[in-house]
């Protein structure tokens, strides 16, 4: 159990110090619950749950795509820390989608410092998630997930679900989105270690402006044991081909330190999204503060028209 107890004060650290952002603060047994899968999500640090995603998000009503597309995804973390993510999306018939994601997150080696072992740790979650439509206007999901985290020769595995309600009106110019996020249970537990899953509740709004290039949007996420989060952005189209997106989160005040531009920058996240023929290609960048940054890399082929 050594290197258990290592392991769980290695990630406890990690959490703390660089996953704030995530609004973890080592409440949740499965860091991976609460990672981007996606660049567009990154830059929107995860929020936007009301607005169209090509992605299976934390809201699954809002899940879209015109007919078929898929993609890769690649995240770089603090402390040499990898992630990967593949989501594949199918509108089958006008009113019913179904998505896949499976996501990996690679924390690399450490060193019992007692036995001065290395061991490896990392976690994998897959979560398939179906949506209907009702006359175009109301929406409504559910995902279902399981998540395995290894760390050395132990194991634990959960399976969580997500389900959420979403309602647009004025065209299509607002939209409101109602979900429960994670919502699940710790089927094998790491040794003795007795660990739960709290779910989450998102009340997530967006708002497009008449004639105005893009939408605003707010999510008011209430989280049990800790603050409830509220992250807020904007997403400019330039064009048909080119995006900009820019938000962040209340949680950026936990991270702000040093001069005023390092303040100033601190939680925040952006993003760009270039279109070409069936394909996008996306980066962004969340800035941790005194953590770092995290950057993300996506490709999507066939891409959804998520501006509707």
């Amino acid at each position: 159990m050594t290197v258990i107890n290592h392991y769980k004060t290695q990630r406890r650290q990690f959490l703390t110090g660089i996953f704030l952002v995530s609004y973890l603060f080592c409440q949740a047994p499965y860091t991976i619950m609460y990672l981007s899968t996606s660049s567009r999500s990154l830059s929107l640090t995860n929020g936007a749950a009301a607005f169209n995603s090509p992605v299976l998000s934390s809201n699954p009503a809002s899940l879209s795509t015109d007919r078929l597309s898929g993609g890769f995804h690649h995240f770089t973390f603090p402390l040499d820390i990898k992630g990967n993510s593949i989501h594949g999306t199918y509108n089958f018939t006008n009113t019913h989608l179904i998505g896949l994601t499976i996501t990996s997150i690679d924390y690399g080696k450490f060193t019992d410092s007692q036995t001065e072992n290395t061991f490896s740790a990392n976690d994998l979650a897959i979560r398939v998630g179906y949506k209907s439509t009702f006359q175009n206007h109301i929406s409504y999901g559910i995902s279902a997930g399981f998540i395995k985290s290894k760390i050395s020769s132990y194991n634990s595995t959960a399976f969580v679900m997500n389900a959420g309600i979403r309602g647009r009106m004025l065209s299509n110019r607002l939209g409101m989105g109602l979900s429960i996020e994670n919502w699940g249970k710790v089927t094998d537990q790491f040794g003795q270690f007795q660990e739960s899953i709290s779910p989450d509740f998102r009340y997530s709004l967006f708002y497009k402006p008449q004639h105005f290039p893009g939408f605003l949007f707010f999510d008011y996420v209430k989280q049990k044991n800790i603050d409830d989060l509220q992250i807020y952005g904007i997403e400019i189209s330039f064009s048909s081909n080119l995006q900009f997106r820019l938000s962040s989160s209340s949680e950026k005040k936990y991270l702000e330190w040093g001069e005023v531009f390092d303040e100033f920058i601190a939680g925040l996240s952006f993003g760009l999204t270039w279109s070409y023929k069936k394909y996008q290609f996306e980066v962004a960048s969340q800035n941790l503060g005194p953590g770092g940054q995290i950057i993300g890399f996506s490709f999507i082929f066939n891409p959804s028209l998520i501006r509707d």
